[in-house]
């Protein structure tokens, strides 16, 4: 202190003296400050304070010593700052509050709030210091949660207090929506130094509420030397304000990715759609990938990776090249769970037996990565619902599509079947019961077997009776599998245990009465008369065996074990009671031929004199053969059959007597003919039912589409797409399921849907349709309206009408006859052409030939001449 100057009053006032240099001079040093250049404003400091010793001088020369402190502090020389420190502190003694505020806000910035914060706890702490901690503390400190947690200050104390609510809201506030309540922050007083978060928290609030005018009311409230005002600027320019001040690095990324305009991002996106609807996989297309890729990374850098996940996702499933997907997107996405369930969603919806494949492929590896990435646990229920889904996609495919992709699987290298078992629906099934053995896991799998193979599907029904014995699908099963091979006692075992857990079971009712009945055709078939005597006495006694037209079965029973064993008066007792039952001589004789049928004693068969039938006889024959056929049906016996000269017969008085017909004997009459292969007849019956008002137009619907020739396939597939829609609106669930798969054995064409509304006019054309359809006509509605574009037509006249090319390069299918088309392209083609360019501009001529170009146009575009080679000439000159 002995050494410093006098100091003088304010050198502006100094006579003399020249104010405005030392006010310049003053400016400069601090200018040279702001600029980094330290050393020399301290040079230039120590000069001002040295030529004009005065009370601003020493101020100014103090500012710059904190400069100086400060900046080796930021250079982590930790020792040379404290010795300077200390030189400053005895040589200026009114440094001593600068250099503490400067430790203080070192310690808030290192988060060693500690020292900065354990003077408060002091009660004889001054006004002044409190004042300067308290004012650092608002400057400097930006880490809330340390400061709630801070041990210096009690656990009660407002500041932490306060600094722990804010951290919730601040976390809030920046993660969703937030209500009022949630951001009201009343424990924080407008004088807390932590005053400024409150407002922040309220301003970003504001912000995410598109309230522009209530958020830059808040951000003006807030100090701006507060640690929340340094953000001030950047928000400001996000509500689209001038900032207070220019915008560094940092504050810019900020603005970049909160508050950017996407319109040119979306419409890049857009064009990347059309790209991809147009020309999937093409060069057009992957080069709109990298533009859309690139706009991303400039206006949304955080929806990069999602935005290649959806790109990847969209090639898989247009069967774009991985290689080409990965150079347009810089490297592909990362695999794991969530990535290989998108591709595989996608290229499930695919009708295309390879993507179907691939997605089981797909499903296969989000298993394994959800196993890892802990999704859920291996061998747990999901993953039997895994491979339960995977096995219902692949019951979409045809056996022969399965089969070709299994093998080619194997062809191409893969020795084991456990490397390919997404294919095999019967080992995916497997697995999903023997992770998770419930009925919706065996029904399909039974389902599924027991089209490929009666065997398969018994020894699965085993397998889920011994894992459920309660269950009753899998007995029913058995029993009915048991039945048709003739083992009688082991199908009623079953049907026994059946019957002790749901007596009531719709199934249940007519089981005994079939299989019984069935025994007693057979026991009969081998002159077994005393054992179908035996049985027939069981039947009787069931309550079933009364109903309906049941005792007429069992009284044609009776009738033919007379006949086999050469009781006359038992025979003729039989058939008189026969005839009582049925009603007529035909029905009685129809019942006996059909019975001696199916248990194969033809010389039975009564013999009808067809001319000799009255006119009663005449008009009651159709409600006759209904009523058989009925019978036939309850007892489900397949053998049973007319014969064809009945139907016949049935056909020449049917127009008489269908208005007395119900709907149940038309539906039957219609069986009858399909059962005689007579589908003339049935298609006249069909339309009969289609006339009668009532749900009952969907199942003849069903009917009609399967009397039409198979010629007629888009009337066949129209019909039976139209019963479904009934189908659906009555929820007949079994209707349904027989529409949809006989579409589904009788097309390969994607299946297409028909609202009520065009169900109800198909219904209306059919009435009208009286006439059979014969081979080489064009009788019958037009349904082109009604079909899907793949279904229309491609000879020539069609293509002609739906403006398209018609002529030579088309064989008699439509498609497209190569060999010719390659013929006519090398007789037009200029010579000399190089070989890659020719075979590009063939594929290009096929496509857009069956787009409906005529290949004239091609040619004279391309080369400059026509297909018939001779080139037209120019005008002269």
């Amino acid at each position: 202190p002995a050494m410093q100057p006098k100091l003088n009053p304010d050198p502006k006032s100094l006579p003399g003296s020249d104010s405005k240099n030392v006010s310049d001079e003053q400016t400069s040093i601090r200018q040279l400050m702001a600029n980094g250049k330290i050393k020399v404003a301290l040079d230039r400091a120590k000069d001002f304070h040295k030529a004009h010793p005065s009370a601003s001088s020493e101020s100014l020369l103090i500012e710059a010593y904190a400069v100086r402190v400060q900046s080796l502090l930021d250079k982590n020389l930790v020792l040379e700052a404290k010795s300077l420190q200390q030189l400053v502190r005895e040589r200026f003694p009114a440094s001593i509050a600068n250099m503490d505020a400067l430790n203080a806000a070192n310690a808030a910035r290192g988060n060693d709030l500690n020292t900065l914060l354990k003077p408060l706890v002091d009660a004889d702490l001054s006004a002044e210091l409190r004042a300067t901690i308290e004012q650092t503390l608002q400057n400097s400190v930006v880490d809330l949660k340390a400061l709630a947690n801070c041990t210096a200050l009690p656990a009660d104390h407002p500041l932490r207090t306060a600094a722990a609510a804010l951290n919730q809201a601040f976390q809030l506030v920046t993660s969703g929506p937030v209500t009022d309540e949630q951001i009201s922050l009343s424990e924080i007083s407008h004088r807390s130094p932590l005053a400024p978060w409150k407002l922040l928290v309220r301003a970003i609030a504001c912000f995410h509420r598109n309230q522009d005018a209530a958020c830059l009311e808040c951000l003006n409230l807030i100090k701006p030397g507060s640690a929340p005002g340094r953000l001030v600027p950047a928000m400001q320019a996000m509500v689209g304000q001038p900032p207070a001040a220019p915008l560094n690095p940092a504050e810019t990324t900020l603005l970049s990715r909160t508050a950017f305009s996407n319109d040119t991002l979306r419409r890049e996106l857009l064009k990347l759609d059309e790209a991809f609807e147009n020309a999937s996989g093409s060069e057009k297309a992957l080069k709109q990938v990298r533009v859309a890729m690139q706009e991303c990374r400039k206006i949304a850098p955080g929806q990069v990776e999602n935005l290649k996940r959806l790109i990847a996702i969209r090639c898989a499933v247009d069967d774009v090249s991985a290689d080409r997907v990965a150079a347009c997107l810089n490297g592909l996405p990362k695999a794991d769970a969530s990535y290989y369930r998108s591709i595989a969603c996608g290229l499930s919806t695919s009708g295309d037996p390879r993507s179907v494949a691939a997605a089981c492929e797909f499903w296969d590896q989000f298993r394994m990565y959800a196993v890892r990435e802990g999704w859920f646990p291996a061998n747990g229920v999901e993953e039997a619902t895994l491979y339960l889904h995977m096995a219902k996609l692949l019951l979409k495919l045809d056996v022969d599509e399965l089969d070709k992709l299994f093998f080619n699987r194997r062809f191409h290298g893969n020795p084991s079947p456990e490397e390919y078992y997404f294919l095999l629906p019967e080992e995916l099934f497997k697995r999903a019961c023997a992770l998770d053995p419930q009925p919706q896991s065996y029904a399909p799998w039974l389902a599924y077997t027991s089209k490929i193979a009666a065997d398969w599907g018994e020894e699965i029904a085993k397998d889920w009776h011994k894992v459920r014995p309660m269950d009753i699908e899998p007995m029913l099963h058995l029993v009915n599998v048991y039945g048709e091979r003739d083992a009688f006692p082991t199908a009623l075992n079953y049907l026994d245990k059946v019957e002790e857990i749901d007596p009531l079971h719709s199934a249940v009712r007519g089981a005994r009465f079939q299989l019984l009945a069935a025994a007693a055709i057979r026991h009969v078939e081998k002159r077994k008369l005393k054992l179908a005597v035996d049985k027939l006495a069981l039947i009787k006694a069931l309550p079933q065996a009364k109903q309906g037209d049941r005792p007429a079965f069992l009284t044609a029973m009776d009738y033919l074990i007379a006949s086999i064993g050469y009781n006359s008066a038992a025979k003729d007792i039989a058939f008189q009671e026969l005839k009582r039952l049925v009603g007529t001589d035909v029905a009685a004789d129809l019942l006996i031929g059909g019975l001696a049928a199916a248990s194969k004693h033809y010389s039975m068969v009564p013999e009808t004199k067809w001319f000799k039938l009255s006119k009663e006889e005449r008009f009651a024959l159709p409600a006759s053969v209904a009523l058989v056929a009925g019978i036939a049906e309850d007892l489900n016996v397949t053998q049973f059959r007319h014969p064809f000269d009945c139907i016949r017969q049935t056909e020449k008085h049917f127009a008489k007597s269908q208005d007395s017909l119900n709907t149940n004997q038309l539906r039957l009459l219609t069986l009858s003919a399909f059962g005689c292969a007579y589908p003339e007849f049935a298609y006249v019956v069909s339309g009969a039912g289609l006339g009668r008002e009532g749900p009952t137009q969907a199942r003849f619907l069903m009917l009609r589409a399967k009397s039409i020739p198979e010629y007629f396939a888009d009337r066949r597939e129209v019909c039976a797409t139209a019963a479904a829609a009934f189908a659906r609106a009555s929820r007949d669930q079994d209707l349904i399921d027989e529409a949809v798969e006989f579409n589904a054995d009788e097309f390969s064409l994607e299946p297409f849907v028909l609202t009520l509304e065009q169900a109800q006019v198909v219904v209306k054309k059919e009435r009208s349709a009286k006439v059979f359809p014969a081979r080489g006509t064009r009788t019958g509605p037009d349904y082109d309206d009604l079909l899907p574009a793949m279904n229309t037509c491609n000879c020539p006249d069609c293509r002609r009408k739906r403006g398209e090319f018609a002529g030579r390069g088309l064989d008699l299918e439509g498609d497209l006859d190569i060999d010719h088309l390659r013929e006519l392209f090398d007789s037009n083609k200029p010579e000399g052409i190089p070989k890659e360019l020719a075979d590009s501009l063939f594929e290009t001529l096929q496509q857009a030939i069956m787009t409906g170009v005529n290949p004239q146009d091609i040619f004279q575009q391309t080369f400059g001449n026509t297909p018939s080679g001779k080139k037209k000439k120019g005008k002269r000159k």
